[in-house]
């Protein structure tokens, strides 16, 4: 997101205006120009960064929504698709945690791999249709298995979440969920995925734009490594 990335950059130049400075006027203390300079174009920055967030919400700017990438689906059943999947998720290390949340309506399965610093983590989430509810129920689920994991509500390392949507009929809310583009934060990443049995297809979000394009990329690899 443009915001997002404003902020960024304003945070980097904030930091490069906090570190480098002081070293400048050390070594050339009579560069009072330069301080001015500097210290202008910091301050522009920040302004022109303000006013493009105010701009965005005034206006409701949005990114235009990128069509999901869509594959065929070779499983026929959810069971063979979630034996096989269970079978993968051994054979690239993940531990199957096991049934996170059930009802009636909704089955959600989790796997995590535990590293030094993140955690990576992928959730099947079984349904008939997607509804407006299923999202929220998944990230009450997961956030009370991170808070229960970590002992603690802040947490630090950075986690990524696949969340794989498996139903038989495809709804607007599936088509929102695989067509509304990624949108991540900067220590969580939540890689959606839909799955339509019943098209006999698989949907793959796409990046919002190019903001976080190596995380993507390198989570998009380990979902296709589970397909295998």
């Amino acid at each position: 997101m443009l915001i997002k990335g404003a902020i960024v950059l304003g945070a980097v130049f904030g930091l490069l205006f906090v570190l480098v400075l002081p070293i400048f006027m050390c070594i050339y203390p009579e560069a009072d120009f330069i301080f001015k300079l500097w210290s202008l174009t910091f301050v522009f920055f920040l302004i022109s960064a303000v006013c493009l967030m105010l701009f965005m919400r005034m206006f409701k700017l949005k990114l235009k929504p990128r069509k999901a990438e869509k594959m065929e689906l070779t499983c026929n059943t959810y069971d063979q698709f979630i034996i096989e999947l269970r079978d993968s998720a051994v054979r690239e290390g993940y531990q199957h945690y096991g049934i996170l949340y059930k009802n009636d309506l909704i089955e959600i399965e989790l796997f995590f791999k535990k590293k030094l610093w993140s955690m990576e983590c992928f959730a099947v989430i079984r349904t008939i249709e997607m509804t407006e509810s299923t999202l929220n129920v998944l990230d009450q689920s997961f956030r009370k298995f991170a808070t229960k994991y970590y002992n603690k509500e802040l947490i630090t390392d950075s986690i990524s979440l696949i969340a794989i949507v498996c139903v038989d009929r495809i709804t607007s809310e599936f088509s929102k969920f695989v067509n509304s583009g990624i949108e991540q934060n900067f220590k969580s990443f939540r890689f959606p995925v839909g799955i339509s049995f019943g098209g006999k297809a698989i949907y793959i979000a796409k990046p919002k734009d190019d903001f976080g394009i190596m995380q993507y990329k390198k989570i998009r690899k380990q979902f296709f490594m589970l397909l295998k």
